[in-house]
């Protein structure tokens, strides 16, 4: 007997989400989008007897479900997306029906094949706005609500954010479980820790070696039968999610917890928070430390709780699964959609870094890149920086790069692109800044501003530094290191996360 496998993709998160710049209403709109796939949701839609024992995945806007009757199949489609687009106005939902037919990795791929065209397909509008109707000034949607005094004209979609904006089930289900409503606020300045403090930082982070465990995981599917595959594939989607909001929170207890503020609350807000997805929004002396105790915690997190799968045959995660990360520092009145863009861009960079080389079959080490945005030029990640990593002079030598990232989060902690090696020589700088009243620091942004107009001049600035202070010259010079005959410097880097420390306005 036949049965059904049932697909939707919730697309346009992102934009829906980060669409404004104010956190209410970003906060509001990941609270929409992490409800949409919940199990509360879908039990409106599908028997709850059929969500527990054929639920594939219910995360990461992703949604699969196994029926044995065509009719239950078909009730969702119709009724899925209508609750959606009322829950969530600009959302698209794409749908897709496979049938089974003794093979479900089979109907899967076919599945995902159907959904992507469904992707391609152009939306109809889920907003009607006439010529004669009032729309919202800052969003261009039509308005459904008049404000006052202390509420603008709203259209759907914001109205639909505000109204969840105080929500804050992603928070306890992902960072702290016994938060208060008291200890979460809402405003950009309280996750910045007030207002003379412009910097924040936007973190994506990803699961690797997806094609990999696809690969494995066929291989031991196809000799078992369509039912323990069920189980196999909700056991993974369950312990990859799971495994996710466990490693934030280890990393909000040890990293953010002790930073809570009465006045501001907890200075971090997550965004996305699923399946192997992590998107968050903190102060920026606190990123950095955060998103390296996630990468670990989550590789711990995944090999032991994918054990039982490693057990059945699924080689590829003996050791756990690994992840890459992207941050964007940036000043809290940027553009969010670019900010997230940018920390995507770095994730994607991280993850080229580290497949370079690899045996098709080798699972990629985790690692992060950063980028702090001091202008307001908006390039691809790549033509940032050239521009501010890389010495762009006419008739001069160009041997010295400070583009030194991405750093591997695990390994040698000798190694100079590893971030152990980083927070070493950050830690041999502040303690050099401590036992010399801070002379240190401003040498060294002289001397990467002196590479940037005049590298001859540099390196006659650098013998001066290291004739009259040999402790602080052996420190810029272990912040240097040589690779395929290029000299790679991590000052530029070095200078931007101690900017953060510092709490400097530059």
């Amino acid at each position: 007997m036949s049965k059904y496998l049932y697909g939707a993709s919730i697309q346009g998160i992102q934009e829906f989400i980060f669409k404004t710049n104010k956190l209410r209403e970003i906060t509001g709109a990941s609270e929409i989008i992490n409800s949409i796939t919940g199990l509360e949701f879908l039990k409106i839609f599908v028997k709850a007897e059929i969500l527990e024992t054929n639920l594939i995945q219910n995360a990461a806007g992703i949604v699969k479900i196994v029926f044995d009757e065509l009719e239950d199949a078909k009730k969702i489609v119709l009724e899925f997306p209508k609750a959606v687009y009322t829950m969530a106005p600009g959302i698209v939902v794409s749908q897709a029906i496979e049938e089974i037919n003794g093979d479900l990795v089979k109907a899967i791929d076919e599945l995902e094949k159907k959904l992507a065209a469904e992707k391609n397909k152009r939306p109809f509008p889920t907003e009607i706005g006439f010529m004669g109707i009032e729309r919202s000034r800052r969003t261009g949607g039509a308005l459904v609500e008049i404000g006052d005094n202390n509420r603008e004209n709203l259209d759907s979609a914001t109205k639909a954010k505000l109204d969840n904006a105080d929500s804050y089930e992603l928070f306890k289900n992902g960072l702290k479980e016994d938060v208060s409503k008291d200890q979460i606020k809402s405003e950009m300045d309280d996750i910045s820790g007030g207002s003379d403090k412009k910097w924040i930082a936007v973190i994506h982070a990803d699961g690797n070696g997806l094609g990999l465990l696809i690969q494995n995981m066929g291989d031991v599917l196809k000799n078992i039968s369509i039912q323990e595959q069920i189980i196999f594939l909700r056991e993974f989607s369950t312990q990859l999610d799971e495994s996710t909001k466990s490693a934030s929170k280890t990393a909000f207890k040890e990293c953010i917890e002790k930073e809570y503020d009465p006045d501001y609350g907890y200075p971090i807000r997550p965004v996305i928070l699923g399946g192997d997805d992590l998107t968050v929004i903190l102060r920026a002396d606190l990123a950095l430390n955060f998103t390296s105790l996630f990468l670990k915690e989550f590789q711990k997190q995944t090999k032991e709780r994918l054990k039982s799968l490693y057990q059945k045959g699924l080689k590829v995660i003996e050791n756990g699964l690994s992840a890459c990360a992207g941050i964007a520092y940036v000043k809290k009145a940027y553009p969010f959609h670019y900010a997230i863009d940018l920390a995507e861009q770095l994730c994607k960079s991280s993850k080229k870094h580290v497949k370079k080389g690899l045996n098709p079959l080798e699972m990629p080490v985790s690692a992060l890149e950063f980028y702090k945005v001091n202008d307001s030029f908006i390039q691809p990640l790549s033509d940032m920086k050239k521009r501010t990593h890389e010495l762009n002079l006419e008739n001069t030598y160009k041997d010295i790069s400070f583009n030194a990232g991405p750093y591997l989060v695990h390994g040698n902690k000798n190694a100079e692109n590893n971030l152990c090696h980083l927070v070493k020589l950050i830690a041999d700088l502040e303690k050099f800044e401590k036992e010399n009243n801070n002379k240190g620091l401003g040498k060294i942004r002289q001397l990467v501003d002196e590479y940037h107009t005049d590298p001859a001049r540099a390196e006659m600035f650098l013998g001066r530094i290291s004739e009259i202070n040999p402790e602080l010259g052996k420190i810029i010079h272990d912040m240097t290191y040589t690779s395929n005959t290029s000299k790679i410097s991590h000052m530029q880097d070095i200078l931007h996360l101690m900017s953060f420390r510092k709490n400097e306005r530059n």
